[in-house]
C-alpha cells in the first residue's frame, strides 16, 4: 500500500513537471496533464496514508445485530492491535441518525443530509500502547424509543451509524470508522392514548399537517375518512405491519357532473430528492358516473402497511406522507384531487385485529356501497 502510494506521488510529480513545460506551448495539452497530476497525486496521499496507518495499528470492529428495534441495546466492541508503539487517545463513538435526500440530475446529483438524531459515547481513556498490546474499546448502545426507524428507498432514506473515532498523535492517521445500523420499528404494542401522548417523531408530523382530521373538501364535495381504531389529531393511526379497515365516504351538496371517482393509495416520499412512491393500491375506479346529492358514496376498504414502512415522518429534505387520494374525473376540465392522510406510526396499536382494527362503520342512508379493496402487500413483508 505504501508503495503503492510512493509511486502515485513520483508520477504525479512527472507529470506535474511535464504539464508545466507544455503550458508554454500547448496550454490545453498542459493544462489536461496538470490536472491528471493533481489526480494522481490525491490518489497517491490516500495510499501512503492508509499504508502509514497500517503500519501502526490494525482495527477490528466487533460485529454488530443485523437489525436492533427503537429502544433496544446492545454491546459494541472494537479492538485495536498495535504494530508500533504509539498513544491513543480517548475513544469517542457517535451513533447518528441522518435524513439523506439524493436530487437525481442530467449528469450529476446532488445530496441533502440532515441529523435527527446524535449521542456521543465514551469507548475508553487515553493510552499507550506497545507492538502485540491490543486495546479493547466498548460502549453500551441504546437506540432511543423516541425516534424513526431506517429506511431505504432509491432517492430517500433513514440512515442510521456507528461512527468510531480514536485520535492518534503524531504523524499517524487517526483510527476513523463507521458502522451502518438497520433499526426496526418499536416490537411493543400501546393504547391509543399512549400514542397521541407519545412526543415521537410522527405525533409531532401530525401537529404539522395542514390538514383538519379526517376530511378533505373542493367545493361541494366532501370526502371524508371513517374508522373505529385509534387516531392522533383526527387521523387514522397505523402501525407499521398492520392492516387497518377504512371507510371513504363522498357527499356533494350539488349535482356534479364527472366522469367518475378514482383512487389511489400509499406513500408519497419527497422533499429535497428525487419524489418517490410506496404504493399500496394502484388508481383505480371506485364510482362511475356523475355525483348526485341523494346518494353518498361509500367505497370500504383495507390498507396493509408494509412491515419495513417507512413511518410517517416530516423532516428538513425527507418528508413520507401516507395518503390516500381521490380524483375527481371531470370531461373537460382540470381533474380536482383530494387527499386523505393516514399517520403510520412505529410501534404496534392495542386491540388491533388480524384483519384489521376496530368495526367497519355502516354506510349512510342512501348511500352507493361501491365495495372494497383486498388487502394489499409489497414483496418480501411477509404474511
Amino acid at each position: 500500500m505504501k508503495q503503492g502510494g510512493i509511486g502515485c506521488l513520483v508520477v504525479g510529480l512527472v507529470l506535474g513537471a511535464i504539464g508545466i513545460v507544455l503550458l508554454g506551448d500547448i496550454a490545453p495539452l498542459g493544462i489536461f496533464v496538470l490536472f491528471a497530476a493533481a489526480v494522481a497525486g490525491v490518489v497517491g496521499g490516500f495510499l501512503l496514508r492508509k499504508g502509514l496507518a497500517e503500519s501502526y495499528y490494525t482495527v477490528v470492529l466487533g460485529p454488530v445485530p443485523a437489525a436492533v428495534a427503537l429502544g433496544e441495546s446492545f454491546e459494541w466492541r472494537v479492538a485495536v492491535r498495535a504494530r508500533r508503539a504509539s498513544t491513543l487517545g480517548p475513544a469517542q463513538a457517535v451513533l447518528r441518525c441522518q435524513e439523506h435526500a439524493i436530487s437525481r440530475g442530467g449528469t450529476s446529483d446532488s445530496h441533502y443530509r440532515q441529523t435527527i438524531y446524535e449521542e456521543g459515547l465514551h469507548m475508553g481513556h487515553g493510552r499507550d500502547v506497545h507492538p502485540g498490546d491490543e486495546a479493547v474499546l466498548e460502549a453500551a448502545v441504546t437506540i432511543p424509543r423516541l425516534a424513526v426507524p431506517s429506511f431505504s428507498g432509491r432517492n430517500n432514506s433513514i440512515e442510521w451509524k456507528l461512527i468510531l473515532n480514536v485520535p492518534v498523535p503524531g504523524y499517524c492517521p487517526d483510527i476513523k470508522e463507521e458502522v451502518p445500523l438497520h433499526v426496526l420499528p418499536e416490537l411493543v404494542v400501546v393504547d391509543e392514548q399512549q400514542l397521541a401522548e407519545d412526543p415521537t417523531i410522527p405525533a409531532v408530523w401530525a401537529q404539522e399537517l395542514p390538514v383538519a382530521g379526517q376530511r378533505a373538501e373542493w367545493g361541494g364535495v366532501r370526502a371524508e375518512l371513517v374508522t373505529g381504531g385509534p387516531t392522533i389529531g383526527g387521523l387514522p393511526a397505523v402501525g407499521v405491519g398492520e392492516t387497518r379497515e377504512l371507510t371513504l365516504q363522498v357527499h356533494t351538496a350539488e349535482h356534479l357532473d364527472c366522469r367518475g371517482l378514482q383512487l389511489w393509495v400509499g406513500c408519497r416520499i419527497h422533499g429535497s430528492g428525487t419524489e418517490e412512491k410506496v404504493e399500496l393500491s394502484p388508481e383505480h375506479l371506485i364510482s362511475q358516473g356523475p355525483l348526485l346529492v341523494s346518494q353518498p358514496i361509500v367505497h370500504r376498504l383495507q390498507v396493509a402497511i408494509p412491515g419495513r414502512g417507512p413511518v410517517s415522518f416530516l423532516g428538513r429534505y425527507v418528508k413520507c406522507e401516507w395518503l390516500l387520494r381521490l380524483r375527481v374525473d371531470i370531461p373537460i376540465w382540470r381533474d380536482q384531487r383530494l387527499d386523505l392522510p393516514l399517520l403510520v406510526t412505529p410501534r404496534a396499536l392495542a386491540g388491533r385485529e388480524e384483519h384489521g382494527s376496530g368495526a367497519t362503520p355502516s354506510a349512510p342512508e342512501g348511500a352507493s356501497d361501491s365495495g372494497g379493496l383486498p388487502p394489499v402487500r409489497l414483496p418480501g413483508d411477509g404474511a
